[in-house]
């Protein structure tokens, strides 16, 4: 509801409004102090608030101005609890905060928050937040952005030391589970990757089923060099996995693993696999199909196939062509550079099976004049 002041002191204080927001402080300051001499209770609190706000805008730095903030914050106090304290500025949020309002500390620690997610200094102001210990989701959130920023610099040791400090205000199994996960990563990227898998199982113990913990869990296996644990857990995953380029990943992951093992058939069965998700998912003659028929042929020149690997080759070839004459800038060199490995690669094959005059006519020949475009 809307309140209702007596005539005199409402359009006076309806001054001075107008006066502050022009910045003619002084006659703001006349007209609130002449509007207090009606002492309507209802309208006393706003005047007294906005007097705070006066006088702080007045001389943040000043003794005289400080004390005059301080007497009427004194006085606004036993209306707190029943009234809105609007439009708060940095120097007024600051004075209620060593004035021991919480509410207050809350605001300025959500202002810092915002502020660092567009800042080019987002540490110091995150560092702010945290300062003025917010709480619920906004405490969570600070500590987020605070060990991701620190990760992001490589200042490890803090970023783990604020990890640690969350987890009192973390409440659901789901942000206790990411935490863990975070903090895994955090000791890999220290190398303490026993403590990483450590952690890692803490996250598991909350979600059991999660996909994404899981294949980390097989990540840091492979990083560990358990290679058959972690293509078991991999394939586990694999089977949990809905969204087809999320398969992929996990597909070319472990013709990866196949390949580095030194079975490179088995290698490529994978990368098959992913093709056939990718162009399902993609279209045939997606770019990325390119990237897939070069591991392929990668898999079949290490076991000597080398007729399907050059078939790879051309296949890739045949996809990069349909891609360049729509490719400018950047992407065209992209493209262009594709080619080029294709034909080279598809040279080198005929080169180790003798074929010299196919090698040759493969990697400076004039098969298409726009291959050899210069980038």
């Amino acid at each position: 509801a809307t309140m209702v002041f007596p005539y005199e002191a409402k359009t006076l204080h309806e001054l001075a409004l107008h006066e502050f927001a022009m910045k003619r402080y002084d006659d703001a300051l006349d007209c609130w102090a002449q509007a207090l001499g009606y002492g309507d209770d209802r309208l006393q609190p706003y005047i007294l608030w906005n007097l705070v706000k006066l006088h702080l805008e007045m001389g943040p730095t000043s003794e005289e101005h400080r004390r005059a903030a301080e007497m009427h914050f004194e006085n606004l106090r036993p209306y707190l609890q029943s009234m809105q304290l609007d439009g708060p500025t940095g120097n007024v949020l600051e004075f209620l905060v060593e004035q021991k309002e919480w509410e207050a500390s809350q605001v300025l620690a959500r202002i810092y928050f915002e502020q660092s997610l567009g800042s080019e200094r987002p540490l110091e102001l995150l560092e702010l937040a945290l300062s003025h210990r917010p709480q619920g989701k906004l405490r969570r959130q600070v500590y987020a952005a605070l060990i991701q920023a620190h990760s992001a610099i490589c200042s490890y040791e803090r970023a783990l030391e604020l990890s640690k400090e969350q987890f009192p205000c973390l409440e659901s199994k789901t942000d206790i589970a990411n935490a863990y996960y975070h903090e895994a990563e955090i000791f890999v990227a220290l190398g303490r990757t026993e403590e990483a898998m450590a952690t890692l199982e803490k996250s598991l113990a909350l979600l059991p089923k999660s996909p994404s913990l899981l294949q980390a869990k097989a990540d840091l296996l492979y990083l560990l060099g358990k290679l058959e644990e972690s293509v078991k857990l991999y394939e586990t995953v694999l089977s949990m996995l809905k969204d087809p380029l999320e398969q992929t990943k996990i597909l070319y992951t472990l013709g990866r693993i196949y390949h580095k093992t030194g079975q490179a058939l088995k290698a490529s069965t994978y990368y098959q696999r992913e093709l056939q998700t990718t162009q399902k998912a993609c279209g045939e003659n997606h770019l990325e199909c390119s990237r897939i028929y070069h591991e392929m042929a990668r898999c079949f020149d290490d076991a000597c196939d080398y007729e399907r690997a050059i078939n790879c080759c051309e296949k890739a070839l045949k996809v990069e062509r349909l891609h360049l004459p729509q490719a400018t800038g950047s992407r065209r060199k992209e493209v262009l550079a594709l080619i080029r490995e294709s034909k080279n690669r598809i040279g080198r094959i005929y080169y180790k099976k003798g074929d010299f005059d196919s090698a040759l006519q493969s990697t400076f020949g004039e098969n298409n004049a726009l291959d050899n475009e210069d980038t």
